[in-house]
């Protein structure tokens, strides 16, 4: 993937450390390749406890990390509503995380 090649090369430039890259790269592994194409809106949901879990954090840290990729333009959140995909997979509606592919330094 393109957008995260570019944050892994501008990581310290955006004072990202590991753990939140990571975390990144997660975000981006949830959504679909359709996502990224032009018109697509990158989206990425799941719950943030089951995320933990997962990656072995407490929920809290799941939230810090979100809050640093927020902060550099690099995630919006949406908090409302649910996301909804079309049966050959196209994104129809969503509201959770959006990676923010224009905000990437490409």
């Amino acid at each position: 993937m393109d957008a995260l090649k570019a944050v892994k090369k501008a990581r310290l430039t955006l004072v990202l450390g590991p753990a939140v890259l990571d975390y990144m790269e997660r975000l981006v592994s949830m959504t679909m390749a359709e996502d990224w194409e032009e018109g697509g809106t990158p989206v990425a949901f799941g719950q943030v406890r089951a995320i933990a879990m997962e990656l072995d954090v407490e929920e809290r840290t799941i939230n810090n990390y979100e809050r640093c990729l927020v902060e550099r333009g690099l995630v919006l959140w949406h908090d409302y509503g649910n996301c909804r995909r079309d049966e050959t997979g196209k994104l129809v509606e969503a509201y959770p995380r959006s990676v923010c592919e224009k905000s990437l330094p490409l």
